[in-house]
């Protein structure tokens, strides 16, 4: 068995100061019958929360790559801590991406299962804003579903679409499937 991370959601309130210390804190905050849930809190010196995060997870089993639902998943108690959001993280719908760059999965991108490295993709989403777009803004949210998984040598698509000003719609897609979705916030 293994962890898969399915969907994230993550709100940057302000960037830490170059040298300055912070505290990364995270515990188990649910379940319910297709996840359970991690939440992550980065505060400052003062411990004022700068960055704070969900994430849902679910078990697979590793060979077969097919979802499980373990014995001990319903049974087990664990003890909550409350969630840094209210609501829930959602499914993101796909937008029609138009066509966007191309890159083949090479090596470097994959983790120890063999498939693409869950940060690899938010790289390739980035990435796919111009150099002056990151030099006049900054990130403030960005929420993202995994899918499917991209395998070594697959071709994928990157798109990104400005749906509202600083606000963007991504995907990563092989062969017009979406593996990936994402939506970003940013402020100048």
């Amino acid at each position: 068995m293994g962890w898969v991370l399915s969907r994230m959601r993550i709100e940057v309130k302000q960037l830490p100061q170059w040298g300055e210390s912070v505290t990364l804190r995270t515990w188990p905050s649910g379940r319910d019958r297709l996840f359970y849930y991690r939440d992550f809190e980065i505060t400052d010196e003062r411990r004022n929360p700068i960055v704070q995060a969900s994430t849902a997870w679910f078990v697979i089993d590793v060979e077969k790559r097919e979802r499980i639902i373990p014995e001990w998943w319903q049974t087990a108690e664990y003890p909550f801590s409350p969630k840094v959001f209210h609501s829930k993280l959602v499914r993101l719908k796909g937008s029609g991406y138009e066509e966007g760059q191309t890159v083949a999965v090479n090596y470097g991108d994959l983790d120890q299962n063999g498939h693409v490295n869950n940060v690899r993709y938010i790289e390739w989403i980035l990435n796919s804003l111009p150099l002056e777009f990151h030099q006049a803004h900054q990130i403030k949210a960005l929420e993202v579903n995994y899918l499917a998984e991209a395998l070594y040598g697959h071709p994928v698509s990157i798109y990104s679409r400005e749906d509202l000003p600083w606000e963007y719609a991504h995907g990563v897609a092989v062969d017009g499937v979406d593996l990936f979705r994402a939506r970003s916030i940013w402020e100048q």
